[in-house]
């Protein structure tokens, strides 16, 4: 019977060690387990951390085009600005310029003959520069067998018909068909046309004078 009753005692004690190995097994397999479902989870945390910083640069490269964008635009305004500030600048010199050039314009008249006095024709406006209008237009008279004459009665040639006229301050030149006579009444009528012509000029001179003040 005792020898019975230790054997027992024996298995039960057996059975206590087999236990406790038994229950130390499960908790290293539980915290292998545990290890693994730990290391599980992370691996989803580090890739969604670099779809977000994959997003931040991403954003940043939209950011720094969209800047890049505007700097563009900014630097095609400024460039269009300033072209338009030349284009202005540059209209208005040549506005300048034509207004200058139309203010050196000088009246010329042209009076011709006709049996007891002298008929105005359509005056013109020459720059001293060019005078082809003015030799275009005596030479007009002169095929249609006129002459050409200054105040005076004196002939003169197309070409020198500007210059003279501006040199006596007369401005006006006078034609007469080759077929009149040069008479009294026409040297008479001359004289007054010039007396007439030189004091129109002076009064234009004050003028003018006047203006530039």
């Amino acid at each position: 019977m005792e020898s019975t009753a230790n054997m027992n005692e024996d298995m039960e004690d057996a059975d206590s060690v087999l236990s406790y190995y038994g229950r130390q097994d499960r908790g290293q397999s539980q915290e292998s387990s545990g290890v693994s479902q730990a290391g599980g989870q992370s691996q989803p945390s580090s890739v969604q951390e670099e779809r977000r910083q994959e997003q931040r640069r991403q954003e940043q490269r939209r950011q720094e085009q969209r800047r890049q964008e505007q700097l563009r635009q900014e630097q095609l305004r400024l460039e269009e600005d300033l072209q338009r500030s030349l284009e202005e600048e540059r209209l208005e010199r040549e506005r300048r310029a034509q207004d200058q050039h139309e203010q050196e314009k000088v009246e010329i008249q042209f009076k011709v003959w006709e049996r007891h006095y002298w008929k105005a024709l359509p005056s013109i406006h020459a720059h001293p520069e060019d005078s082809s209008e003015v030799e275009r237009i005596v030479k007009k008279y002169m095929r249609k067998k006129f002459r050409a004459l200054n105040t005076n009665l004196q002939m003169l040639a197309p070409q020198d018909c500007f210059q003279a006229v501006i040199d006596d301050r007369t401005h006006t030149i006078l034609l007469v068909s080759q077929d009149s006579l040069r008479t009294d009444e026409m040297e008479e009528s001359a004289k007054r046309l010039h007396d007439y012509a030189l004091r129109t000029e002076n009064i234009s001179r004050l003028h003018r004078g006047k203006k530039r003040r």
